[in-house]
């Protein structure tokens, strides 16, 4: 049997692209904002790029079919490559849409990105003790733990607490550099997302265990299955950047 012509493949990546569309058009956000104004930016940047990441999506399972199509003329095989390209683009797109229309919301309006939050944890007498740590080791900052619930459900939000420590010689303050990286995988594929707060930021800190919070929203129309990954990476001086992580899984 022949394979099928482009202008039908082509008709059938529209039709996906329509059938995408609704599924990607405004949810409701995945937590409630006190900034009215954020919330109804981000709507309608998920409003303008639904039915263009669907059909993006769509034409992209499209071409894998016609790169391959040189290699296999079957009408069976044609239909899964665009099939496959189109769904496992539209799924990792649905995981991306919210975090990338805040983060074009946020440099429209940088004043809009909420602040991180740190607290204290133990005291640097229980943590030279724990660790053992004598001066002159010089300067010691490390990532210990990132900690968030296993598992999450469409349309909430999970908080996420990053514990480090700090420790120098004489006790005094020092800068340390922050950075916190989020990706999501759906069928395997992982993809780097901007996280809604504050990417990098530089402090000066005193001595002692700190406690790194933010709140991560789990988007309403995130596939079920996705995975969020979390990094907290630190830095301080000229040691190298310490890092530990952590992931939730949609439900």
């Amino acid at each position: 049997m022949n394979a099928p012509s482009a202008p039908r493949l082509l008709r059938s990546a529209l039709l996906a692209a329509l059938l995408l569309g609704p599924v990607a058009a405004p949810p409701l956000l995945a937590q409630q904002s006190a900034n009215a104004a954020l919330d109804q930016c981000i709507r309608g940047q998920q409003r303008g790029s639904g039915l263009l990441g669907g059909l993006l999506g769509a034409l992209g399972g499209l071409g894998v079919h016609l790169g391959r199509r040189s290699e296999d003329r079957s009408n069976e095989r044609g239909g899964v490559s665009i099939s496959v390209g189109a769904g496992t683009g539209g799924a990792l797109g649905l995981a991306s849409a919210y975090f990338n229309a805040a983060a074009t919301c946020f440099k429209k309006h940088p004043e809009w990105l909420p602040e991180s939050r740190l607290e204290r944890g133990q005291d640097v007498e229980a943590l030279v003790r724990e660790t053992d740590y004598r001066p002159e080791q010089g300067l010691l900052a490390r990532s210990t733990q990132v900690d968030m619930p296993p598992q999450a459900r469409p349309d909430s939000a999970v908080e996420v607490r990053s514990r480090f420590i700090l420790l120098t010689p004489d006790g005094s303050e020092a800068a340390v550099q922050i950075e916190r990286r989020l990706f999501a995988v759906v069928e395997g594929q992982e993809s780097a997302l901007p996280l809604p707060a504050q990417a990098q930021e530089q402090r000066v800190l005193p001595p002692g265990e700190h406690l790194d919070l933010v709140r991560l929203p789990i988007p309403k129309d995130a596939p079920l299955g996705t995975v969020y990954r979390l990094e907290f990476r630190i830095r301080a001086g000229e040691l190298p950047a310490s890092s530990a992580q952590a992931q939730v899984q949609v439900i």
